[in-house]
């Protein structure tokens, strides 16, 4: 929709529909700041590599609803978790964000 919006603009510029494109994911990611999702998206891409610990206690929420965010994040390939393996029966979790999606947030925010 929003590409179909700027090909109808007549006085659309390369530049401009870029700028403007930006300003549009400011505008959205502003609005759904109450998003878990866009949190954790925001702690990892300030803090680059967190565990799991770190983000529910960074952003103040529960287990359960960190986990299923995170699981949501992972799913959508936008998060990696890396697994470090301490003992045999020990593994802790860290998560960082894509490269891609990293370069990307770094544009617009």
């Amino acid at each position: 929709m929003l590409f179909t919006v700027y090909a109808a603009d007549k006085s659309f510029e390369e530049g401009k529909g870029v700028t403007r494109y930006i300003q549009f994911i400011k505008k959205l990611l502003s609005a759904a700041d109450d998003n878990l999702e866009i949190c954790i998206l925001e702690e990892l891409f300030h803090n680059h590599t967190l565990s799991f610990r770190a983000l529910a206690r960074r952003l103040r929420v529960n287990y359960k609803r960190l986990n299923k965010a995170l699981r949501r994040l992972v799913e959508a390939d936008l998060v990696k978790v890396i697994e470090v393996k301490v003992s045999e029966n020990r593994v802790y979790r860290f998560y960082a964000l894509k490269t891609d999606i990293e370069d990307l947030l770094e544009d617009i925010l």
